[in-house]
């Protein structure tokens, strides 16, 4: 362990476009058309399957150029359907979106192409439940809920029935504008909102409440994203509250895409594995402030993992600010995350500038720094930590500076 001089320190500052396109999507949804599902044919009954009036509207949708997509207060059980364009669906209070529990109404997609298989699987995966490719300016709001009744999923994980990756709750890929807010969503078969290879998204007022046992239901997952804000958000999960991805290991490295610009402010993390980045980082990590915010009985606080393999550089990461109850590890900074042997230059990950600024509470351990032999941790900073915990930061081949700490700092 040694001194070294602290990296930047500046917090995120976020395009100025994201802000003006915020404005745009309001100003485009008052002149929009809109088309109500009811007037499709939709029932809204919970057991008669809505898919075809859903697709209809939708189509609607892509012929008049922009529209208002409404879902008023009812059940609308469907299978996965595509999102299109500029459209601006509205999820009223009472609503509720449910995936349907028949299987073979999800169809397999192709895997993603910074991971190249499925997570779980070799080989392609399940679509998401709300799917979108390829599309721009998107906005899910309403005060409502999408529902993707994982218990199913799950149940046929545990008993080894199915040989694909699960599908997302929402997945949306290459978009340029997503605004995602005031919306409620839970029980995903697998990751819950996964913005994949997207450009300007906001994700404010949303909240997350998946069962603390369901297997892998991550809540929020940028990937490979740029130019994000989350905010105001509650997010309870079986696995990461959020985790910022770019992929995996050669893949991850070959599609070359990182996760950069990224604001995450103001949010409550209640159960889960705490707010992350990683493992899959391939794609590299960078220019992330997260702040203001709170973790209560979640595993760990603030997490930064990867193993040997992944490759990709981790850099310029800040968390401000924030404040655990009952947390299980304060502080995760772990190379060690894939139990494997040395390998070579391009497949060793590199993690540097990571700043934990004003943390506090109280947790069961504060945690520490595990970083490669090969790969030390540089200029990671800690300051003005003051944790009820027990034990003491641990640090291993772990370089950088710390002020106003207790319990006493391994840096």
């Amino acid at each position: 362990r040694s001194r070294s001089q602290a990296g930047p320190r500046d917090t995120v500052s976020l395009d100025p476009t994201m802000f003006l396109f915020y404005v745009l999507l309001h100003v485009a949804a008052i002149s929009a058309q809109t088309y109500n599902v009811m007037d499709f044919g939709a029932k809204g009954d919970g057991t008669t399957k809505d898919t075809g009036a859903i697709v209809k509207a939708l189509q609607a949708c892509e012929i008049s150029g922009h529209c208002n997509l409404v879902f008023p207060p009812g059940r609308y059980l469907t299978a996965p359907f595509n999102l299109t364009s500029n459209v601006n669906m509205i999820i009223q209070k009472g609503a509720t979106i449910l995936g349907s529990t028949d299987r073979s109404d999800w169809p397999i997609i192709p895997p993603l192409p910074s991971y190249c298989q499925g997570r779980e699987f070799p080989g392609p995966r399940y679509t998401s439940l709300i799917h979108g490719e390829h599309i721009d300016n998107v906005t899910i709001t309403g005060g409502g809920a999408i529902d993707g009744q994982g218990h199913v999923w799950w149940d046929w994980l545990h008993n080894k029935q199915i040989n694909n990756t699960r599908g997302r709750l929402v997945e949306i890929m290459y978009c340029n504008g997503l605004y995602i807010n005031d919306i409620t969503l839970r029980n995903p078969p697998f990751w819950t909102l996964h913005p994949y290879d997207c450009e300007n998204v906001i994700i404010h007022h949303v909240t997350i409440d998946n069962p603390a046992d369901s297997p892998n239901t991550d809540g929020i997952d940028p990937d490979s994203c740029r130019n994000v804000h989350i905010y105001n958000c509650s997010i309870s999960a079986g696995d990461d509250n959020i985790a910022i991805k770019s992929g995996i290991d050669w893949c991850g490295r070959n599609y070359n895409k990182s996760s950069e610009n990224i604001l995450i402010e103001n949010c409550q993390f209640g159960s889960g594995h705490g707010i992350s980045i990683g493992s899959e980082m391939s794609g590299g990590v960078r220019n992330v402030t997260i702040r203001n915010s709170h973790a209560k009985g979640t595993q760990r606080g603030c997490r930064v993992k990867t193993g040997r393999g992944r490759g990709g550089i981790v850099q310029d990461i800040t968390f401000e600010n924030i404040t655990f109850d009952d947390v299980g590890m304060a502080v995760n900074v772990d190379m060690f995350y894939t139990d494997l042997p040395p390998t070579n230059a391009t497949g060793t990950p590199i993690f540097k500038n990571i700043n934990m600024i004003g943390l506090s509470g109280a947790t069961s351990s504060p945690g520490g720094y595990n970083c490669l032999p090969e790969s030390p941790c540089h200029n990671m900073i800690l300051e003005h930590v003051s944790l009820k915990t027990q034990g003491q930061f641990n640090c291993s081949y772990a370089q950088g500076t710390s002020t106003d700490v207790s319990p006493k700092s391994c840096l």
